[in-house]
């Protein structure tokens, strides 16, 4: 029973998170570019594990509706300069530059006063949608 509870859970995870991406590519949220100081409530604090991603991903994606979201880092918040493991264990830690010359991924940074230097990870979503995991490091 554990098991069947258990696997009911991860399905029903998977099916919110494919609907907020779906949703995210017909109304995209709007949110004011805000100083770093983010709050437990206003970010995601853990991320999962991400698939890989490749540069020829990075170079297809080309006008599809992105969702940037930003995440905590816990020993971040303990001290500014400290990011931990953070950017190296995300899934684009080599892929800045490509993701730098994207321009369907740097409007959607843009718009947050983000930039590639800001991206811990990238998931494909729902309805061909892109969701950018950032976090600001004020490095500008």
């Amino acid at each position: 029973m554990q098991k069947f509870a258990i696997i009911t859970a991860i399905a029903t995870l998977t099916m919110a998170f494919t609907t907020i991406a779906s949703s995210a590519a017909i109304v995209r949220p709007r949110h004011p570019a805000a100083p770093s100081q983010t709050s437990h409530t206003e970010c995601i604090e853990s991320l999962g594990h991400f698939r890989s991603v490749h540069r020829d991903d990075i170079d297809a994606i080309d006008g599809q509706s992105v969702m940037v979201i930003h995440i905590c880092d816990e020993n971040s918040l303990l001290s500014d300069a400290s990011y931990g493991s953070l950017f190296i264990d995300g899934n684009v830690n080599t892929l800045r530059r490509p993701i730098a010359h994207n321009y369907t991924l740097m409007s959607a940074l843009d718009e947050e006063g983000l930039d590639q230097n800001d991206v811990v990870s990238l998931r494909f979503g729902g309805n061909d949608s892109i969701v950018l995991y950032v976090y600001d490091r004020d490095m500008r």
